[in-house]
């Protein structure tokens, strides 16, 4: 797996990623965004049961993130180099609808 330029792969150009490798990117981060998210409402509760729920959450999360990051590791970055796309890890905020 090739290292993850900084600010992700690029968008556009010859060096950008197909139309399925960018949903799976976009799936990625969308997942890690949500693990994120539940962490940091599992650190703010005061309630134990609602900290549990929400970390129970958060690890769904991590394992909604193998199935794109295995199938992006498989992926070829453009020009031959023999290396493969990985996840971005970059964090979404919620859109509000709108």
């Amino acid at each position: 797996m090739a290292t993850v330029p900084s600010g992700g792969w690029r968008t556009t150009g010859p060096s950008a990623p197909d139309t399925d490798t960018r949903r799976l990117l976009d799936e990625s981060n969308h997942s890690y965004s949500d693990m994120l998210r539940f962490l940091e409402a599992a650190w703010q509760t005061d309630l134990p049961a609602k900290a549990k729920e929400l970390l129970n959450s958060a690890v769904g999360q991590m394992f909604d993130l193998q199935q794109p990051a295995s199938t992006l590791m498989e992926r070829p970055l453009p020009g031959g180099s023999g290396e493969t796309y990985g996840p971005e890890f970059r964090y979404v905020p919620v859109q509000l609808p709108g």
